[in-house]
């Protein structure tokens, strides 16, 4: 008689070992474990005791954002999806995961798909890593004794750019009249008003439907 799948979790457990962390993300000084040597280490043990994976993503957003001090224009992809452990008797074991990735082309939907799988994968084999301390611990928020005061980012335009290229180019990037606003509060110093580009916003986006 086959093993069922909860039979068959431990022992892929207990032979998996480690993974380190290979990957290195210099924007923001960290490293991290790769989805493709997640899988490669897990893909012999899956293929010795018959036990496969099945994806499913079940809900997907997608939108163009800013990012950086030049504001490039990337796309950004959430997605949640379902993974599903079969064993050859049948018997499976579901959970479900979040990715979230950016990409100025067209990868960004793959990398979040990567990132949930990796993190299904890593969390129910509880693959260890080689390293002492998990990122985490390097966060120098957690050492803070009180919340630090995010900076506020220097605004792309000031008021007296009202009506500009360069003014115009940047509402551009925005769908409607609600996320240039949105936009538009999270980054100047000044009120948004009747004194504000409130009023110049909303006639753009008018004349652009």
């Amino acid at each position: 008689m086959d093993d069922t799948i909860f039979q068959l979790i431990p022992k892929i457990i207990g032979d998996v070992g480690t993974v380190a962390k290979t990957g290195k993300n210099t924007m923001q000084n960290y490293a991290y474990r790769k989805g493709d040597e997640v899988v490669a280490a897990l893909q012999p043990l899956f293929a010795k005791h018959g036990v496969f994976l099945v994806p499913e993503v079940l809900e997907q957003s997608f939108e163009q954002v800013r990012v950086g001090k030049n504001e490039t224009l990337q796309f950004h992809v959430m997605l949640k999806a379902k993974h599903t452990l079969y064993a050859s008797d049948g018997s499976f074991v579901a959970g479900v995961t979040t990715g979230e990735a950016t990409d100025s082309g067209d990868k960004a939907a793959n990398k979040a798909m990567t990132s949930a799988v990796k993190y299904f994968l890593t969390e129910t084999f509880s693959i260890p890593t080689v390293d002492p301390k998990d990122t985490e611990e390097k966060n120098p928020e957690l050492t803070q004794t009180e919340p630090a005061t995010p900076a506020r980012p220097k605004p792309p335009i000031t008021k007296n750019l009202l009506g500009t290229e360069k003014w115009i180019k940047w509402l551009g990037g925005f769908p409607n009249y609600d996320k240039a606003m949105t936009a538009i509060k999270a980054q100047y110093s000044f009120p948004v008003d009747d004194r504000g580009p409130e009023a110049f916003v909303r006639e753009f986006f008018e004349a652009r439907q």
